[in-house]
């Protein structure tokens, strides 16, 4: 969808530490050593469940509730949303810090939690720090259709080799690199490691023409591809790209450009049809003279990963998934739900041209059936999943316009590949 749902409202690519509040690695403040339970040859797998492109692991904090993380290859420092959790457990919190939001301008306010554990299955981390965002700039549970409760960054998953396995969607963290027979179903990446992240580079065709550009490696994104430009005259490949709003973030809407790619290649592996957004930073913005911008999900989904964080190295395995298409969109709507069920859902946006807009869906209309299935029992990723389904294929709904109920019907459409081909 335009807005794709959660990071979209969390999108932590942008997360940064402002100045000498920097914070890739929090230290502890009560002198607690942290300790990960796992044995050395027996690594811990801990299942993940894909919400709308996003990795979501269920964890237990402080052995008293289960939250739901997502797992971002692309921050530096793990991050707990909602301090009300904190403070119903009583538990201790730290100094304040200063955070860039993914609008690269809001300034967010967050606090270090020095001692908390965090246990998935067998994999059990204790007396961790963590830090605590204070500013409630979004949430997360309008664009994702359930509770998110944080993410988990490099600032942990640095201390192992972790295994992302998207067909059996299982993350296995490891304490010793796999053995040579295993190793070698899997490419060695050319790849840059920085700051706990992993870098590579990325040949993208758009237009006929090629170049060679460097992506943050993010699992923590659920955009094919952003890319990160001075201004969009910088968009030398690109042609008729389209205004939108890519994603609500931590501080705010972040504005930019749709797109498209023919193709993109990764150590000879090529992908085609890709949807890229644009994202217009200020001129001189560190983040664009690091990279171009960031590799999401759809496209790394594809691969089985395994990350070597003491070595810097990164692998890729095709699995199954390999040389499908990569979903996209063919109503034209992004969504958001709402209500204390979630399954109040509003049209935040309407992609010029495409099916949605051509019946005459608009920007705030309220959808309460889909093919005749009521609202209340749908789900939001329910609907996305209807909305990615093959060209052709009917949807009807009906949609509350202020008082008036209106009854539509369009057939879905890859009108991206159609804008930009």
């Amino acid at each position: 969808m335009l807005r794709q749902t959660l990071f979209t409202t969390l999108l932590f690519l942008a997360i940064q530490t402002l100045g000498q509040n920097g914070l890739s690695r929090p230290e502890l403040e009560a002198g607690v050593p942290s300790r990960v339970t796992l044995n050395r040859f027996n690594p811990s797998t801990v299942p993940f469940e894909f919400i709308n492109d996003f990795i979501v692991i269920d964890m237990v904090l402080n052995e008293q509730i289960l939250l739901k993380f997502i797992l971002d290859t692309g921050s530096e420092a793990s991050i707990i949303t909602q301090p009300e959790i904190i403070d119903m457990l009583g538990i201790p919190r730290g100094k304040v810090v200063k955070l860039y939001g993914a609008d690269r301008k809001t300034i967010l306010n967050a606090q270090i939690l020095p001692i908390v554990q965090l246990k998935a299955s067998n994999l059990n981390f204790e007396n961790i720090p963590i830090l605590l965002l204070l500013d409630n700039y979004f949430n997360t549970s309008t664009d994702i259709g359930v509770q998110i409760h944080g993410i988990l960054g490099a600032d942990i998953l640095r201390r192992f080799i972790i295994e992302i396995n998207p067909i059996d969607q299982t993350i296995t963290f490891h304490k010793k690199l796999l053995n040579k027979q295993r190793l070698k179903k899997y490419t060695r990446i050319n790849s840059d490691y920085d700051r706990g992240r992993f870098f590579t580079t990325v040949q993208i065709n758009q237009n006929g023409k090629e170049k060679n550009e460097r992506f943050l490696i993010d699992s923590g994104s659920n955009e094919a591809i952003v890319y990160h430009l001075d201004t969009i005259r910088d968009a030398e490949l690109a042609t008729n790209l389209v205004p939108t709003t890519i994603s609500q973030g931590l501080g705010g809407e972040i504005k930019g450009y749709t797109g498209f790619a023919t193709s993109i290649e990764l150590e000879n592996l090529l992908i085609r049809n890709i949807p890229i957004q644009y994202q217009v930073l200020s001129y001189g913005d560190s983040l664009t003279s690091s990279r171009s911008g960031i590799l999401g999900i759809p496209v790394l989904k594809q691969f089985n990963i395994l990350m070597d964080y003491a070595r810097g190295d990164v692998y890729l395995k095709k699995n199954k998934l390999f040389g499908s298409n990569i979903e996209r969109d063919k109503s034209g709507i992004s969504l958001i739900a709402s209500g204390p069920s979630l399954n109040d859902f509003i049209i935040t946006n309407v992609f010029p041209g495409s099916p949605a807009d051509q019946a005459g869906l608009k920007k705030d209309d309220r959808i309460i059936s889909v093919k005749g299935v009521n609202n209340k029992l749908l789900g939001l990723s329910d609907i996305n999943k209807k909305f990615k389904r093959k060209n052709g294929r009917r949807m009807r709904l009906k949609v509350k316009r202020g008082a008036e109920t209106i009854s539509v019907s369009f057939r879905l459409d890859d009108y991206l590949l159609k804008n930009f081909s």
